[in-house]
């Protein structure tokens, strides 16, 4: 393959050509600056007019940063004004400032280096092995002029000698630079500079930090990966080298910070890494076939050597790992050591620093020093494609294609400069550091003694990149509401940090979110300062003040509207009187205390207030943007209908209607009073009245209903409904009185072939919910009581399942799917929550239902035992005709934050059946205003005065965050384990375990029902093998599903002079993870007869293995499906699987799979007419090679299935 390309005759009189073209546009500009713009090119004015307008509000953004230093009271037009502080970093005193002598020694890579190499660090060695994808050139345009006069067929043919090789295109762009004297800029056609060397003069050094991906354009509402603190990484950088004082860039130094993305940083992290005045640089990732890593954040580690190619636009550069903090000396100083090598025929210069105790002179690649160049470039691409060539990704690359024994030996720079291992480093090596590399986000517990102190050092440092980013958001134009903002993190205390750092892992995860504060009416001096300084040194957001006349509540959500919603995720409006608490006596950041507010950002209209007086008054109310659009509503309606918009009391009532009258529960929350302000009692007349929230406020206001009772209401019934149909019917077996009902609303029909989605599993937490119920003695109903479990499914469910579900005993109930108008959700795994309502309409079959989600296992406990809530009820009812004979029960949320989707936790429901019920619950849920979230918000808004706790033990969710003391008393356990194994607490993890113990037995019981089945054999859908361990679990269904054998059965066949002892240990085997069946006994004379019995079991099997009796089968330690998906992978079909046991001449076994049978039947007839029915089994596998070669295939490696002695391999299945 080719990689790159030399310089040839041709190369050499294109790139003349380009140098003349370049001065003759240079001229041609001079001529037009002179004469103005009368003529010209109109696509070079057009790519000038496209790249100003892509970057230069950005520019105009930078232009006005201004990092205050105090108090500063910005005037906002027709508005508020804005204070805020910017925290500075503490001062450190200066070290010595002495570099040591530097020296080349011999450099090595050892095959003992560390299994860790990250994208963003150098900080260890490991073995990387990744893969190398197309350039996606498409995804990039060009930002620098175009010489017109370029031969546009050779820059075509280079790029796709690129493309085709997977690498960058190496074709160049050419713009001109200015610095003092003009310099040829050549940028390769796959780059881009935002902003560009047109709007901002490129420099002749760079310092470059590179990040490889970012989360996902919806980052907020996900919790943060280690490619988000990547990117804090880069912000603290662009912070570093473009406003602290003692480490900024200066003008003198012709330097400029950059930061190199690829396509995989969303626009929003490359905007906020612009606006901190970076320069950015979008670069084509790379990736070495061979040693693919997908969807791994070492993916991209071969990308930064993209630095090389920038030859022609700086002379050196200054590569740093993201995780290197330098927060009081700038490392710029490293540049005093770049001396390039002339004396070479390919110039160059690479320097680093070397490794710490390693004693072997490898180097960290964390900290680089090197010259551009594009011939080094692509030797460095070779090397990397030859597997034998390095290992350890880009930094094993580097230390072997600059080894101090080579013809590139590198350049040792002092060590101060990349302090890594701060985990054993002491006080004095610590004092003597420039470069603190290490992650302080998550390892700051491991820091040692002497490196402690740097955490707080870091923390400030983190702080003041905060404040900058504030104070950009303040300033910039109006929509950036996307922008990300770095993490608060406590200041000097790890141990709180650590304590706190849920913030940065919930799912409702706040701590990039941005907030402002404003202030309406007229504030006294004091409440000023004290929300001046919360803002400064709590919750880092700027406070706006309402000018010196006093606004009406209109115009003040009119401006909320207008000019904040647009910038922050959050406004925060405060009535005049609440005074903010002294942030040094609160324990906890703002945003830590708020996380615990948030619900779900971005999936409702959210208004946040605190019942911070009696009657529910609140001093405070905070807009979260998703409720902009609801907000612009309200004003329209109000100014549309000719309400009195000067009247404050109109107007709110108006506003809080809006967000309480119709489910209100879902869109406004409100909580105790806040912990952050305080306030005289005397002012609470003046506060904000919540009086529509449903609540019982001391007949002080009337309650509202949220929802006329409207809709048909239908005829009772007392039969079941026409287009209901129950399996067995109940003419076979009569209803019990109450039943336990899940749902499963879709299947997929080919579930053995593709790529399963979380859906497409939920047949299985029926199929384990059959099991307990009619199987397993510890929870098995009693046969004689009055209890039944029902699967209730869709027609969408196919007749497969439902026969599973029959072969377990469970009783099948099928119902037409629900959807209500409107909130379609097509190809949703919640598309049919809704469905749920059909229970209500048994109100003629049963007397009470206990739903369960599908998801929801009982595995030692029945619960059973919650009937005795409802039979207490009904009892109670006859007696007391005041009661509602109606009875509705359920668990309560665990979490109180998450009861915006509702007070309890629909995954468990107790009720009595009723039609009326049905209709009332499908009429509301018509109702777009009366409530969301799908069934649970329907059911909490309905049931909200009206519903019984049942004891939260029967429903233990949330495992991913529980403790001990949470999970010792529970029973149902609501987790989905096929997928969620991983996501769980050590308190936890055993009821993994549990589902894996009753999933496998399971698969026991319907393999056994299997062996016994005659005749025509359905394909109903089995459970998999499931290992007890969470990581093989995850590693066997991706690997399993792509081969399509993840739900095959199997069938071991042994022939009949098998040893006792010999089949013991085959029965272990097939009895391990019940992956198998036992077949033993077959005569083995003659290849008819095992071709016989093999045809019969492949009626029913999936895979049926022939074992010789000689062999002895191994313990099996992993599942034979990660064999199956080994033996599929690289031939399809594959029909037949022999073994070269004995070299290439015998097997010890021969598999057979489904798509083999018509083979074999052919092979069968063959010989049956030819009376050929002799022929000794041995001979079977080279019957099949003649009659049919294709999906045959021969496993040449070691394996560890079975073992055997040399001298048995002359009775073995002859392979030649």
């Amino acid at each position: 393959m080719m990689i790159g390309r030399r310089p040839t005759v041709r190369r050499m009189g294109q790139l003349f050509m380009l140098f003349v073209m370049v001065m003759i546009t240079l001229l041609l500009m001079r001529i037009n600056f002179g004469i103005g713009d009368s003529g010209g090119s109109s696509l070079g004015r057009w790519v000038q007019n496209y790249t100003h307008s892509q970057s230069s509000w950005m520019l105009n953004a930078i232009k006005r940063i201004g990092v205050p230093t105090g108090i500063e009271h910005v005037p906002v037009p027709d508005g508020p004004t804005v204070s805020i502080e910017v925290a500075r970093p503490s001062e450190i005193s200066p070290v010595d400032t002495h570099a040591p002598s530097v020296g080349n020694e011999n450099a090595r890579v050892q095959d003992e280096a560390q299994d860790r190499v990250d994208p963003h660090s150098s900080d260890t060695l490991g073995p990387n092995l990744v893969t190398q994808n197309d350039t996606k050139k498409d995804e990039f345009f060009d930002e620098t002029k175009v010489n017109l006069a370029i031969d546009q067929d050779d820059v075509l043919t280079d790029q796709k000698e690129a493309a085709n090789q997977g690498l960058p295109d190496t074709s160049f762009n050419s713009s001109v630079s200015s610095l003092g004297a003009e310099r040829n800029v050549m940028i390769p056609r796959d780059m881009i500079f935002t902003p560009s060397p047109n709007e901002r003069p490129l420099k002749s050094k760079a310092v470059i930090t590179f990040l490889a991906q970012a989360s996902r354009e919806d980052w907020k509402l996900f919790p943060l990966r280690d490619p988000d603190w990547f990117f804090v990484g880069a912000c603290l950088h662009a912070y570093t080298f473009c406003h602290r004082t003692d480490t900024k860039i200066k003008d003198q130094d012709d330097t400029e910070f950059v930061v190199m993305v690829t396509e995989f940083v969303p626009q929003a992290f490359r905007d906020a890494l612009s606006l901190l005045g970076a320069r950015v640089l979008a670069v084509p990732s790379i990736e070495i076939k061979g040693r693919e890593k997908p969807g791994d954040k070492y993916q991209y580690l071969y990308t930064k050597l993209n630095m090389y190619r920038l030859e022609n636009v700086y002379d050196a550069i200054l590569f740093l790992d993201v995780d290197i903090n330098y927060f009081h000396q700038s490392p710029v100083a490293l540049f005093e050591f770049f001396n390039p090598n002339q004396n070479v025929e390919h110039s160059y210069f690479f320097g680093s620093t070397r490794e710490w105790q390693d004693g072997n002179g490898i180097f960290n690649t964390g900290v680089q020093l090197l010259k551009p160049s594009v011939y080094h470039y692509d030797s460095m691409l070779k090397l990397a494609l030859d597997p034998q060539g390095s290992r350890y990704g880009d930094q094993g690359l580097l230390n072997v294609y600059f080894a101090s024994t080579g013809p590139h030996p590198w350049t040792e720079l002092p060590q101060i400069w990349n302090t890594n291992h701060l985990e054993v480093r002491n006080a004095t090596e610590v004092e003597s550091a420039r470069g603190f590399h290490g992650k302080f986000w998550s390892e700051c517990r491991f820091l040692s003694a002497g490196a402690r102190g740097m955490f707080s050092v870091w923390a400030e440092a983190m702080a003041a990149t905060r404040a900058v980013q504030v104070e950009i958001l303040r300033q910039v134009a109006p929509g950036l509401v996307g922008m990300s903002l770095v993490p608060l993190v406590p200041g000097g205390d790890c141990s709180k940090w650590m304590q706190i750092t849920g913030m940065t892992t919930q799912k409702y995860q706040t701590s990039m979110s941005t907030f402002a504060v404003l202030s309406m009416g007229t504030i006294s001096d004091a409440v000023h300062k004290s929300r001046d300084a919360f803002c400064r040194t709590f919750a880092f957001a700027p406070h706006y003040v309402e000018p010196g006349h006093t606004r009406t509540m209109f115009a003040t959500l009119e401006y909320a509207l207008e000019s904040l919603l647009p910038r922050y995720d959050f406004v925060w409006i405060l009535s005049p009187h609440v005074v903010m608490r002294d942030p040094h006596h609160l324990e906890r950041l703002f945003l830590t205390d708020f996380r615990d507010m948030r619900k779900r950002a971005g999936l409702g209209d959210v208004i946040y207030a605190f019942r911070d007086c009696e009657h529910a008054l609140t001093g405070s109310v905070i807009l979260a943007n998703e409720g902009a659009h609801k907000l612009k509503q309200f004003l329209e309606r109000v100014r549309s209908t000719g309400q009195n918009i000067n009247d404050d009391d109109v107007v709110w009532e108006l506003f809080i209607q809006l967000f309480t009258g119709n489910g209100g529960r879902a869109t406004l929350q409100v909580f105790d009073r806040s912990p952050w302000y305080d306030f005289d009692a005397d002012h609470c007349s003046t506060f904000f009245h919540l009086k529509n929230f449903g609540m019982a406020q001391e007949n002080l206001y009337q309650k509202i209903p949220s929802v006329p009772n409207r809709g048909v209401e239908f005829a009772e019934s007392a039969q079941l409904p026409s287009e209901f149909q129950l399996f067995p019917p109940l003419s076979d077996r009569p209803a019990k009185p109450k039943a336990i009902i899940t749902l499963l609303a879709v299947a997929a029909q080919d579930y053995g072939t593709k790529y399963l989605q979380d859906s497409d599993w939920f047949f299985t937490g029926a199929l384990l919910n059959a099991y307990t119920f009619y199987h397993k003695p510890a929870t098995k109903l009693d046969p004689s009581g009055d209890v039944e479990f029902v699967v209730m499914v869709t027609p969408a469910v196919p007749q497969s399942y439902v026969l599973a579900f029959l072969n377990l005993g469970a009783r099948v109930l099928v119902v037409p799917a629900v959807e209500i108008p409107g909130r379609e959700k097509p190809g949703d795994k919640y598309q049919y929550v809704y469905t749920k309502l059909q229970m209500q309409r048994l109100e003629a079959i049963y007397r009470g239902v206990l739903y369960i989600d599908i998801d929801l296992f009982y595995f030692d406990h029945s619960p059973v035992a919650l009937f005795d809530y409802l039979n207490n009820h009904i009892e109670r009812a006859h007696t007391n005709v005041s009661m509602e004979p109606y009875f509705f029960g359920s668990t309560a949320e665990w979490k109180q934050h998450e009861r915006r989707w509702g007070q309890f936790n629909s995954g468990l429901q107790m009720f009595t059946p009723s039609l009326r019920q049905f209709n009332r619950l499908f009429e509301y849920a018509k109702d777009p205003d009366y409530a969301r979230y799908g069934d649970q918000g329907l059911l909490t808004k309905y049931f909200e005065d009206n519903w019984v706790q049942l004891p939260q033990k029967y429903n233990t969710h949330h495992l991913e965050e529980r403790n001990a003391s949470t999970m010792e008393p529970a029973i149902g356990f609501h987790h989905k384990y096929w997928c969620d194994c991983h996501y769980m607490t050590e308190a936890s993890a055993p009821s993994f375990l549990l589902w894996v113990r009753d999933a496998q037995e399971v698969r026991r019981i319907q393999m056994s029902q299997l062996a016994q089945a005659t005749g025509e054999i359905p394909d109903i859908p089995i459970m998999p093998i499931i290992p007890a361990d969470c990581q093989m679990w995850k590693k066997l269904v991706p690997e399993a599903l792509k081969q399509k054998v993840l739900f095959d059965t199997i069938v071991v066949v042994s022939l009949d002079n098998v040893s006792p002892e010999e089949k013991e240990r085959r029965d272990k085997w097939c009895s391990t993870y019940h992956q198998a069946n036992h077949d033993f006994g077959i005569a083995a004379k003659s290849v008819i007869q095992v071709l016989q019995r093999v045809m019969m079991l492949l009626g029913k099997y999936d895979w049926v293995w022939v074992l010789d009796s000689k062999v002895k089968i191994d313990e099996a330690t992993k599942p034979f499906s990660l064999n199956l998906a080994k033996f599929k992978d690289s031939v399809s079909p594959v029909r037949v699987v022999a073994f070269a046991d004995c070299g290439k001449e015998a097997s010890g076994s021969i598999l057979f799979s489904k798509e083999s049978l018509t083979k074999l039947r052919d092979i069968s007839a063959s010989m049956e007419s030819s009376g050929n029915l002799e022929v000794p089994w041995r001979d079977l596998f080279s019957l099949v090679m003649a009659k049919h070669k294709d999906g045959i295939r021969v496993i040449s490696d070691r394996h560890d299935l079975y073992r055997f002695d040399q001298i048995d391999c002359t009775e073995f299945v002859i392979l030649n």
